[in-house]
């Protein structure tokens, strides 16, 4: 059993995704009880963009007893976008499992910034980007969340998710819409040169 267990894995890591399931369907063909095969099962079907599939893996990984924080962040995921409070718990789960997750700090944070706790939400893009300083979305959540208290500092976060991920335009235009906010025309015509 886990030596199906261990080729599904590889293969996911390899994008090998259709033999990975394959793999994983023959572990739990031999234990249906293996919680493992189906979490992980669950998150090859994340990749495929089957969320209807990954939940109910990730809910029966669950229920025989799978504990890892990648499961409850996914978990948390799926709900984003129905239900704010249950995805808060099954992603604050994930951050009790382990603490180290920026993409956890991440979701906490668009979260937070949905029902309105906007000094919460900085709190977790804050902990996302010491976690990962490379996280350019947390750097324009961020932004966004400092437009309505400080723009030098917002300036600053848009710069640094440009400077990550110099291919979103998105950023180019908020970052211009702000220096036009605050009437500094010049910089606002830099940036929509520089996309």
């Amino acid at each position: 059993v886990g030596y199906w267990c261990v080729i599904g894995v590889s293969l996911r890591y390899f994008n090998i995704l259709d033999e990975s399931v394959e793999d994983f369907k023959k572990a739990i063909s031999i234990d249906i009880n293996l919680g493992v095969a189906y979490t992980q099962r669950g998150f090859v079907y994340k990749l495929r963009e089957e969320l209807e599939n990954m939940f109910e893996d990730l809910r029966v990984g669950i229920e025989l007893g799978e504990n890892d924080s990648l499961t409850y962040f996914y978990m948390g995921y799926y709900y984003i976008k129905e239900n704010f409070n249950i995805s808060k718990a099954f992603i604050e789960k994930s951050l009790k499992i382990n603490s180290e997750l920026p993409e956890s700090y991440y979701y906490l944070g668009l979260i937070y910034d949905k029902i309105d706790k906007l000094d919460e939400a900085k709190e977790m893009m804050n902990l996302c980007i010491k976690l990962d300083p490379n996280h350019h979305l947390a750097y324009y959540y961020r932004a966004r969340i400092n437009l309505f208290t400080n723009y030098k500092l917002a300036i600053a976060d848009f710069n640094k998710a440009i400077e990550i991920y110099p291919s979103n335009l998105i950023y180019y235009t908020t970052l211009a819409q702000l220096y036009i906010k605050v009437e500094d025309f010049l910089e606002a015509t830099a940036v929509y040169n520089q996309n």
